[in-house]
């Protein structure tokens, strides 16, 4: 990961330390040694190039009664860590396996809330994919291609029409993409 995007990061984390370090609790984390370390915490441990960042970071776990975990969906890492925290038996600040199995992947969680009867953007993996099965009765002009299991914009594509997007599938044959009408207005982020 680029440097800068390291150091973007540094600002929620920071900001999430100092507001926990308010607390009567002492808190203690890992970061990437080529960024600066926390401050506001007990211990911070860093992870360095050459060590086994998932080693590190149940070292971290084992020393601590519970565990905020903060890491993306993508390739199961949040899944795997929240497995490593129920594996030492820590009180863990945040969802479940349950919950993350339901929002990890978009397909999934599309299905949960289309089964609750909320109202969310029509997502489809690309083997489902039809132009008219995102269009209901609209007309989409662009689309929006993501993997299933991504966190931010990372892998995430555009395309300005149907024919384009069809073109891209066959000469890519992607696997754990999902495909999404690309709606226009507020952007914003469920947590």
């Amino acid at each position: 990961m680029p440097t800068a995007l390291l150091e973007q990061g540094t600002m929620m984390r920071d900001a999430l330390l100092r507001d926990l370090s308010a607390l009567t609790y002492q808190i203690h984390t890992a970061y990437d040694a080529r960024i600066a370390p926390p401050k506001n915490v007990f211990h911070a441990r860093p992870i360095h190039k050459h060590n086994d960042a998932w080693y590190e970071w149940e070292k971290v776990i084992e020393t601590v009664d519970a565990v905020w975990l903060i890491a993306p969906e993508t390739d199961t890492a949040l899944m795997t860590l929240t497995n490593l925290a129920l594996k030492h038996k820590k009180r863990i600040l945040g969802c479940g396996p349950n919950a993350l199995n339901a929002t990890s992947s978009k397909l999934a969680t599309y299905s949960v809330l289309e089964q609750a009867k909320i109202d969310t953007i029509p997502t489809h993996s690309l083997d489902d994919w039809q132009p008219e099965t995102v269009s209901h009765d609209r007309k989409y002009k662009q689309y929006l291609v993501k993997p299933d299991d991504g966190a931010g914009c990372e892998d995430t594509f555009i395309f300005n029409d149907a024919t384009d997007l069809q073109k891209w599938i066959s000469e890519k044959s992607p696997q754990r993409f999902v495909v999404q009408p690309l709606i226009e207005g507020l952007h914003g982020s469920i947590s």
